[in-house]
């Protein structure tokens, strides 16, 4: 099971995050390179 949480300071904005527990696989085909991602560390600054 995973879970869904949120860090809020006045006057500075909120950080909201999840994790979930997934199985890692191989895929059959190499997949297209679609998107990208920043993961960001609970306690850290976002970029930007």
């Amino acid at each position: 099971m995973g879970y869904i949480s949120v860090d809020s300071k006045k006057g500075e904005g909120s950080l909201f995050w999840f994790e979930i527990p997934l199985q890692v696989i191989t895929a059959a085909e190499p997949l297209a390179k679609t998107a990208s991602a920043t993961l960001i560390q609970p306690g850290s600054k976002t970029p930007g």
